[in-house]
């Protein structure tokens, strides 16, 4: 079952408890004064899951996504992902966006974060239902 849990202007977080995880996507262009907040609430709600299921997937569903500034793309790697890796969460999906402006965010944003040493695996693809599968996958093991 999916239930929208968090909602914003260009954003939402679901809840899929099949997984269990949760899938974010942004719309467009999301500035650093919505974006940063956005990513701070999955946080939260990654944070309230963990405790609960233990394991808990998230999957970033950019497909409409046009463009992220560059310090946006520092800010995750150095700061969100290092909070939600030390919250317990292992596995992390992008479900890979439309736009090619955006896709060159994505190379940007895996070049910053295979400078950093955490062991966050990350995965990208073309299909949500594929990387709902992969997670459901990871997380039973």
């Amino acid at each position: 079952m999916i239930e929208r849990v968090y909602t914003v202007d260009g954003g939402y977080i679901d809840y899929d408890s099949s997984i269990p995880g949760f899938i974010s996507a942004v719309k467009g262009y999301m500035p650093s004064a919505e974006f940063r907040p956005f990513m701070m609430k999955g946080l939260d709600l990654l944070t309230e899951k963990i405790a609960v299921h233990g394991k808990v997937a998230w999957i970033a569903d950019i497909r409409k996504t046009e463009i992220y500034d560059q310090e946006d793309i520092e800010w995750t790697v150095m700061n969100w992902n290092t909070k939600v890796y030390s919250i317990g969460l292992r596995y992390m999906a992008m479900v890979m966006p439309e736009s090619a402006f955006a896709s060159v965010n994505v190379d940007e944003y895996m070049v910053e974060r295979e400078k950093k040493s955490d062991t966050l695996i990350i995965k990208q693809f073309g299909d949500l239902e594929i990387a709902k599968k992969w997670f459901t996958d990871m997380l039973a093991q």
